[in-house]
């Protein structure tokens, strides 16, 4: 009796199929990374055009400027909300990709322990088949002795 082949194909198909899921949480993990990031770039940005305003309030200035000012500002504001957005919907992604890459871990140690239940019973198979073995020559040679 042979350990079937089928097993260790499965267990390895598993394998990449968990690797491939951390490949995704990982990608998804960097874009948030880099979403925060933009997102501190923006109030930073927001911080600093807000204080050259108050600085300039208090000299004499245009209209047009304080118009143009808060109009940048507010499109500041706008492109925050939309980070803030696609943090949600990236948290949102990584939440599924975890549970991709979970039910994959779980496919890979049931892949695993199924190959590995087949090799034991392949070796109990043989363990017995060799004690049968042992067994007919122990018998053979008593019945030769007698």
């Amino acid at each position: 009796m042979k350990a079937r082949e089928c097993w260790p194909v499965l267990a390895k198909k598993a394998q990449e199929e968990v690797d491939a899921a951390m490949a995704v949480v990982v990608q998804i993990r960097q874009n948030i990374e880099h979403l925060q990031a933009r997102r501190q770039q923006l109030l930073d940005m927001y911080a600093d055009y807000k204080r050259k305003i108050e600085d300039k309030q208090q000299h004499w200035h245009s209209m047009a400027d304080t118009v143009n000012h808060r109009q940048f500002m507010t499109h500041l504001l706008q492109l925050v909300e939309r980070i803030d957005q696609d943090l949600h919907r990236a948290h949102q992604e990584l939440t599924q990709a975890r549970e991709a890459q979970k039910k994959a871990e779980q496919q890979r140690i049931k892949m695993t322990s199924l190959m590995e239940q087949d090799q034991h019973r392949v070796k109990a198979y043989q363990l017995k088949k060799d004690q049968k073995h042992m067994d007919a020559l122990g018998i053979t040679l008593f019945n030769l002795k007698a």
